[in-house]
């Protein structure tokens, strides 16, 4: 459904927002508002493209310190010779130290070795490692692959500074130096504490995900097992978004917040990295202009697919900034940071299809964007961000995808329509991750499996005396090729996990359509069965 609630800090699909992590008509569209549009989940951004960053640091160091040994071998044959020429001189001096250590802030060759330990078997990225136990589920998951925009990098000036004031002027000429354009005007970006953060989202969330939006959410989610019957939406929302959202740039005020629990401290590399983030989306939206997320708002699968361009745009620059702008020695601190890696452990607590929407836009995202990138270079972004892809199928797979419209549903006598949305590849794929909300009956490789989607809707049927047996909720999608055989596969695992709730499949053609309500009959009728 739209996405989940406030899923994204951008405009979650059902509710509004992308991604990343806004409003389509259904819950999607009602809800987001402009600043949860920009928001940055501090956990996913960080890591997502831990493990190609650092085979770039890893590479940056060893060049380093090839060098500084050869420094240092030039530096002891010269004193060398001028002891042989010049006889009863005195000793010659010592080999200098390491010129990286006073610049690493440690030996260097403990530093590439700690860096090289992050890719290998007991390492921070490995399940099994030293934190398996608290990122072994966000890394089980899809990851981005933002190589495409690691390749030829140019280095800048590292991002320093003793004063907050000074910190963003650094990161600033950094976002301005990665992206080759300049800010046409002045920011002024905002340090609020934790605690004000979760204050705004939870005004965010009240006044733009209302009750009624977040009803038509459950019955949706909890009819396809995607949710508990019964989960408050809006309470999850503000919830897991107080403890994920790290800062967010709002295009309509321009405003951008980053958050730290100490505003008159300077910013922890977790902070500067946010900031970066967040300078990209408003220089982004300066020089080419961000996509109005909820222009369409019975479009969902459109607003995820334009905020995991946003998103995207956004990671991609992050992960160049933190290649070429972040020592290793920071890296170092960022990818071991307790506190950081702990900020995830909230996806744990929340249905895996609530998860991955939050997610999406902060994985496929950089992955497309940064293989446009690799092509194209920002131009090539910026055309993205002009006009992004129509569909999530597009950014899963890379092909342009003109969706279809499925059949119209009939829809069981008695009962009114109540909503209608598109329900996309991504969401889809969501389904078949963890049937019933279980992710170890998930079916093999879900993304490949919606490789057939061709288009794709949700209905919500509702009878005017409400009741248990008042919500009908179908399926129906355009099967471009083996759509039919996974959907079933997915409905015969979820059905037993419903409660109250049975469902029916009708495969006709290039049409998949699902149906489900208290019985068989109303069921099959709302698809026309």
């Amino acid at each position: 459904m739209s996405q989940p609630p406030s899923f994204e800090p951008y405009q979650p699909t059902w509710t509004q927002p992308a991604p990343e992590p806004s409003p389509p008509a259904g819950p999607a569209g009602r809800g987001r508002t402009a600043v949860l549009l920009t928001a940055v989940i501090v956990l996913i951004v960080a890591l997502a493209a831990a493990g190609t960053v650092a085979v770039v640091q890893t590479t940056r160091l060893e060049a380093a310190r090839d060098r500084a040994t050869e420094l240092a071998e030039e530096v002891a044959d010269r004193d060398a010779r001028i002891e042989l020429l010049e006889s009863g001189a005195a000793t010659a001096p010592d080999t200098p130290t390491d010129p990286l250590e006073d610049l690493l802030g440690a030996d260097p060759d403990e530093l590439l070795d700690t860096l090289e330990g992050l890719l290998e078997d007991g390492g921070i990225l490995d399940g099994d490692g030293p934190f398996g136990g608290d990122l072994e589920g966000l890394l089980d998951g899809p990851q981005a692959d933002t190589s495409g925009c690691l390749a030829d990098l140019t280095d800048v000036a590292d991002i320093t500074g003793d004063t907050v004031p000074e910190q963003i002027a650094s990161s600033l000429d950094a976002v301005e130096a990665i992206r080759g354009d300049r800010f046409p005007g002045t920011l002024d970006p905002a340090i609020l504490t934790s605690e004000e953060v979760r204050e705004r989202i939870a005004d965010e969330v009240d006044s733009g995900y209302s009750e009624e939006a977040a009803g038509i959410d459950l019955a949706m989610l909890s009819a396809l097992g995607a949710i508990p019957p019964g989960l408050d939406l809006r309470q999850t929302q503000t919830e897991l978004l107080g403890d994920q959202v790290a800062g967010f740039y709002d295009p309509d005020t321009e405003e951008l917040v980053v958050r730290s629990d100490d505003a008159s401290d300077e910013l922890d590399i977790a902070g500067l990295l946010t900031l970066v983030h967040e300078l990209e989306h408003a220089l982004a939206d300066a020089v080419v202009g961000l996509p109005a997320l909820d222009d369409n708002p019975d479009d969902e699968d459109a607003a995820m697919a334009e905020l995991a361009i946003v998103e995207g745009d956004a990671v991609a620059l992050q992960t160049i900034a933190t290649a070429v702008a972040v020592s290793p020695g920071d890296l170092l601190g960022l990818l071991s940071d307790p506190d950081l890696l702990a900020a995830g452990a909230g996806l744990d607590d929340v249905p895996p299809y609530l998860a991955s929407s939050l997610t999406f836009p902060y994985v496929a995202g950089p992955t497309f964007v940064c293989n446009a990138y690799a092509d194209g270079g920002w131009d090539a972004v910026d055309a993205l961000l002009q006009s992004p892809p129509a569909t999530t199928a597009e950014v899963l797979f890379g092909d342009p995808v003109v969706p279809e419209d499925p059949a119209p549903l009939p829809g069981p006598d008695g009962f009114e329509l109540v909503e209608e949305r598109t329900f996309g590849a991504a969401q889809l794929s969501w389904l078949f991750a963890a049937p019933g909300g279980d992710t170890e009956q998930a079916l093999e490789d879900p993304v490949e499996l919606v490789r057939g989607w061709q288009g794709g809707r949700i209905s919500l049927w509702r009878q005017a005396d409400g009741g248990a047996d008042a919500d009908v909720v179908a399926l129906a999608f355009v099967d471009g090729g083996g759509l039919c055989d996974a959907v079933t596969e997915w409905w015969q695992l979820t059905e037993p996990r419903l409660d109250g709730k049975v469902g029916t499949i009708v495969c006709r053609g290039d049409q998949v359509m699902v149906g489900v309500a208290a019985t068989e009959d109303v069921a099959m009728a709302a698809i026309g069965g």
